[in-house]
């Protein structure tokens, strides 16, 4: 049903990609949520001391949740090209969504405001904190900061490094492990340099690490009944073309 076939018009064309692309989407965020699952799993346990371990959990742990971010932002760019095709206003899509408000409406709350967040210029109607963080740092959560001269690197760096040292030390010096193989080296000062940026973001709003699981959680749960929505009405179309074709005596 997803293939691109003779008689379709460019809009189904169009809502065919969208449909792979949401899907791909909904994977990226429940892979991301089962790693980080599975990275707790390992947590450091008090009391904590600077050591590659704890180190390198940390480090992860703050890219697991970049990352997702990052994924959302991706995600929200990819909404914001589809409605600029007009894609967000069709039928089929407004009865998607219609599908997952009905039912589960906290998930589609969270995919109205992602929408929100990356069709509208202003900010009216733009009331879910981790939405509105998402479109400040629809830029930064997976570059590395070349489009600003890397100064936002630069600023979390001195962020964590040019404050007063912690008790626990481990911004005391810019650590690094330096083994022979990949598995062995991390460099933790770029993990706190990247943390530090983020943090500031995440206080900037109030955030905390749920509130960005629940609002990826939601927006998951709400792609996958649009997703299935899409589905099943390029299924009935194809089957509508396909009956129509059989009755004028047209190859399929």
């Amino acid at each position: 049903m997803l293939l691109v076939r003779d008689g379709d018009d460019k809009r189904t064309v169009l809502l065919k990609g969208f449909t792979i692309a949401l899907a791909v989407a909904f994977n990226d965020l429940k892979d991301m949520a089962w790693a980080i699952y599975q990275l707790r799993k390992g947590e450091p346990q008090p009391p904590y001391l600077v050591s590659p371990y704890h180190g390198q959990w940390r480090g992860m742990y703050s890219a697991m949740g970049r990352y997702s971010a990052g994924f959302m932002t991706e995600l929200g760019k990819c909404i914001a090209a589809a409605h600029k095709m007009g894609l967000l206003e069709t039928a089929a899509f407004k009865a998607a969504v219609m599908r997952a408000a009905t039912t589960a409406p906290g998930a589609a709350a969270a995919w109205g405001q992602l929408v929100i967040a990356f069709t509208v210029r202003d900010e009216k109607g733009l009331v879910d904190p981790v939405a509105h963080f998402l479109k400040q740092v629809r830029d930064n959560s997976f570059h590395y900061g070349h489009e600003d001269e890397f100064k936002m690197l630069a600023r979390g760096y001195r962020g964590r490094f040019g404050a007063e040292v912690m008790p626990d030390r481990s911004n005391g010096k810019a650590y690094a492990s330096l083994g022979v193989t990949q598995e062995a080296t991390r460099f933790y000062f770029a993990d706190a340099a990247m943390g530090a940026f983020m943090e500031s973001k995440t206080k900037e709003h109030a955030l905390s690490p749920s509130d960005f699981a629940t609002f990826g959680k939601n927006v998951g749960v709400a792609l996958r009944y649009i997703v299935e929505g899409l589905l099943e009405h390029l299924e009935a179309e194809a089957a509508s073309s396909d009956a129509a074709s059989s009755a004028g005596g047209g190859a399929v």
